[in-house]
This record gives structure tokens, sequence and C-alpha cells, in this order.
């Protein structure tokens, strides 16, 4: 397996760099590796392509979700 360090790593855009809680990104052969930012030389994740969209569907699924109920409990008409 490639080594992190080969690896093309993106950081999500909504990511700052004051040191958050974030992950990395990167394509390997057909599959997505994940990573801590905060220790790009520690331990990856490997996800196939459609197990990664899935998860990133949901989320994009919760937030929307997330988003709806707080703007009825602001404006319940």
């Amino acid at each position: 397996m490639e080594t992190s360090d080969r690896l093309v790593w993106r950081k999500s855009s909504y990511s700052d760099n004051n040191g958050g809680a974030c992950v990395e990104v990167a394509e390997v052969d057909e599959d997505i590796a994940v990573r801590d930012s905060k220790n790009p030389r520690g331990s990856t994740l490997r996800f196939t392509r459609g197990t990664w969209m899935g998860f990133v569907r949901s989320v994009r699924q919760l937030k929307l979700a997330a988003s709806q109920v707080s703007k009825s409990a602001i404006d319940p008409h």
C-alpha cells in the first residue's frame, strides 16, 4: 500500500487552520483513505468509494435535516 506521504490529501473547505478536528481524504486506487489532519503520520482508514460516498451523503442529509429543525424552532409557521 502507498505510504500516506505519497498521496494527495485534501481537507474540507469548511476546515480552518486553527487546529480544529478535521480529517483529510485522498484517493488510493479505487478507494478513499482518511486520516486525522492533526496527526498526518498516524494511522489511516481506507474505504471503498461506494462506502465513502454513502457516508458523505448521510452526513449531508443529517445536516440538512438539522438546519430544517433549527429553522422550524425559530419560525414554527
